[in-house]
């Protein structure tokens, strides 16, 4: 793992760093604020969120996902950003304000913020691949009674970094980029 405030002088270092296609470094996250940082990581802000709409499909050979329908804001907070309310036993798809360009010899793990499950909110994640570049997307689960609001650019999730030993291979998936859902429809894994 990648201790201490090393995960902010990251930010700062260009070698070894994922290039452009005119050979300049891209920095480890786009649209980052410095003030988001923590010890051991760098926090991700909601920037829209999603509610899977149809059937999906998890085969040996192909996958669908379902379309993701954009959440509408709600009104009525007293607050200079749009919010969301999480309604209980609904499933959501959250999409970060940072893009992330990982590159070969890290990756990262995303964890919660701990005010989501102290209030009924679980959080879905997976790791962040090496050479994935793109947003990132999390799913969401209200759990509580009542209703969860979140406000848009709120911190949401932690990502941990952590340095590859030997050889990274480069993410090939077809989730490169930051694409969403196959909008239900139907192909070939990779």
């Amino acid at each position: 793992m990648i201790r201490g405030n090393v995960a902010l002088e990251l930010l700062q270092r260009e070698t070894h760093w994922p290039r452009n296609s005119k050979g300049v470094p891209q920095p480890l996250l786009e649209n980052w604020d410095s003030k988001w940082g923590e010890n051991a990581g760098l926090e991700m802000r909601i920037l829209r969120l999603y509610e899977p709409k149809g059937c999906g499909l998890l085969g040996v050979a192909e996958r669908a996902t379902p379309d993701l329908v954009e959440v509408g804001y709600t009104a009525g907070k007293a607050s200079e950003n749009p919010y969301w309310e999480l309604w209980p036993n609904r499933y959501y798809v959250a999409q970060t304000v940072e893009k992330i360009h990982m590159p070969l010899w890290m990756t990262g793990y995303i964890s919660p913020r701990s005010t989501l499950y102290r209030s009924g909110v679980t959080f879905h994640s997976g790791n962040i691949a090496p050479g994935y570049e793109g947003t990132l997307f999390f799913g969401l689960c209200y759990e509580g009674s009542g209703s969860f609001a979140i406000e848009q650019g709120a911190r949401f999730a932690l990502v941990t970094f952590y340095e590859v030993v030997g050889h990274g291979q480069s993410y090939g998936g077809q989730w490169q980029g930051g694409r969403a859902t196959t909008k239900g429809e139907l192909e070939t894994q990779v």
